[in-house]
């Protein structure tokens, strides 16, 4: 809520020099973190640093399944992107024969289910695309406001990767939504 955000701005600006508050959150908070940055004053961990390396999905894959074999445990890293419920929602369910089916259940019943039908249908609208440049959104879904839903979205670490302009040739700023959301939207739209 709005008052407990206000509480711990409060509080962190007026902490005392060896207290260390550690907030987590899936999606960015309305704080003054671009002061606290400026500062010196906030350590940041983002989803980047959270997936796991091949390294470490192998680690994972193999003290879940010890007779796994290499193949399967580097198909499971690029599906997942490193995603670690991703890939123990994968490794739990590879045996079953809805497998891809569970991991869909999963993503619509924690992430989507929690956003607007607005943001839902634009979601699977511009699932087609692999880059979600704001243009190209607007374009297939018929919105003029690709660029604030794609903006709040990746504020709120739906799912979607900013993407280095570099690897595109595109003028705007673009996403790349997780492969795994775009599997279960594309099966939405089935």
């Amino acid at each position: 809520s709005e008052a407990i955000l206000e509480q711990v701005a409060f509080l962190v600006s007026r902490r005392p020099p060896l207290l260390t508050v550690v907030a987590t959150s899936r999606r960015s908070l309305d704080l003054p973190l671009a002061t606290w940055r400026a500062h010196r004053n906030l350590g940041e961990i983002g989803s980047h640093q959270l997936a796991f390396g091949e390294a470490d999905t192998r680690r994972l894959v193999l003290s879940l399944v010890p007779d796994i074999d290499e193949e399967t445990t580097v198909r499971l890293h690029a599906e997942t992107e490193g995603w670690v419920t991703g890939l123990h929602l994968a490794v739990t369910t590879l045996n079953a024969s809805d497998h891809r089916q569970r991991i869909n259940a999963f993503l619509l019943d924690d992430a989507l289910v929690q956003e607007s039908d607005d943001v839902v249908d634009f979601l699977l609208d511009v699932s087609i695309l692999d880059d979600l440049v704001p243009s190209a959104c607007n374009a297939v879904s018929e919105r003029v406001d690709a660029h604030e839903i794609l903006v709040d979205l990746s504020r709120r670490n739906l799912f979607l990767t900013e993407i280095d302009l570099n690897e595109i040739d595109v003028p705007d700023r673009a996403w790349r939504a997780h492969a795994l959301l775009r599997e279960t939207l594309a099966t939405e739209l089935r």
